[in-house]
């Protein structure tokens, strides 16, 4: 499994990943003149599927076991420059049982979007096109709608 499509499935554990990024005083990432994608998404789909998902990873072989069943996500951009993703999720062969993980990271301004950098996790691209936050996870694309 690659280390950026584990990213969203919580479960895998990854190696940390050092980033630099230029910060503030405060210890924030720089924020540039870009309008901010701050606000509550709610994940709506995975590569084109509605959720509940079980993603594959593009890398793995064709007869390789299933993958985590993505149930829900929930991911919050604040203005500090910062963002949480809940990730719930349910083990291949469990008919009921979900697990929760929560990730963190930060975020900058980066043409034509965003980057999203996982603690621990590396980075993604993501982009905002009206109410809808996508983030590119090594070609898959997780589409988050906004919350009103």
């Amino acid at each position: 499994m690659s280390r950026s499509f584990a990213v969203f499935l919580g479960a895998i554990a990854v190696s940390a990943c050092a980033s630099s990024s230029p910060a503030h005083q405060d210890g924030h990432p720089a924020r540039s003149p870009q309008s901010s994608p701050a606000a509550t998404y709610e994940l709506v789909e995975i590569g084109g599927h509605s959720l509940p998902y079980a993603p594959r990873d593009p890398h793995a072989p064709a007869d390789a076991p299933p993958g985590p069943e993505v149930v829900r996500a929930i991911l919050v951009i604040l203005e500090d420059g910062t963002f949480r993703h809940r990730l719930t999720f349910r083990l291949p062969g469990a008919d009921a049982d979900t697990i929760d993980r929560e990730l963190t990271g930060t975020w900058v301004p980066e043409a034509p979007g965003y980057r999203l950098r996982w603690e621990g996790a590396g980075t993604t691209p993501a982009t905002l096109k009206s109410d809808l936050f996508t983030i590119d996870n090594a070609g898959l694309l997780f589409s988050f709608r906004r919350q009103r």
